[in-house]
């Protein structure tokens, strides 16, 4: 379990760098496509972070990998989506034309970097089954 742990703890500090750089230069609204970006890493980063920190109850009660990291995927989904609320309710975004085809852009992005973090996840544990 050593791997996916230093996986998790770089890619959440290169999120982290990137985040405040792009708060600190506007990279958000400056590139349009940074954003889809940081929701696609948080996806991942998240998705790994609940198969590690859940692996063991994961696997114990839902009797298999697939079923395990299925469950995460909902998990990832769960947060991404509570994000956009927490974002709404605190006024980080405006309700504007295009709110609510960002928001689905937001929650899709995430849910891809679930699925590409389940990917690695399932392949590794196979690997050391």
């Amino acid at each position: 379990m050593k791997r996916p742990l230093v996986t998790t703890v770089v890619i959440l500090v290169l999120v982290l760098v990137f985040h405040l750089s792009a708060l600190s230069n506007f990279w958000y609204w400056k590139y349009w496509w940074f954003d889809i970006l940081m929701h696609i890493a948080g996806g991942y980063v998240i998705l790994l972070l609940i198969i590690i920190g859940w692996e063991r109850y994961l696997r114990a009660h839902s009797g298999s990998l697939k079923r395990a990291i299925i469950t995460a995927l909902f998990g990832v989904l769960l947060v991404a989506v509570g994000w956009e609320v927490f974002e709404y309710k605190a006024g980080v975004t405006f309700l504007d034309d295009n709110y609510y085809v960002d928001t689905a852009l937001d929650i899709f992005m995430g849910v891809l970097g679930a699925i590409l973090g389940a990917r690695q996840m399932f392949t590794y544990f196979k690997k050391n089954e």
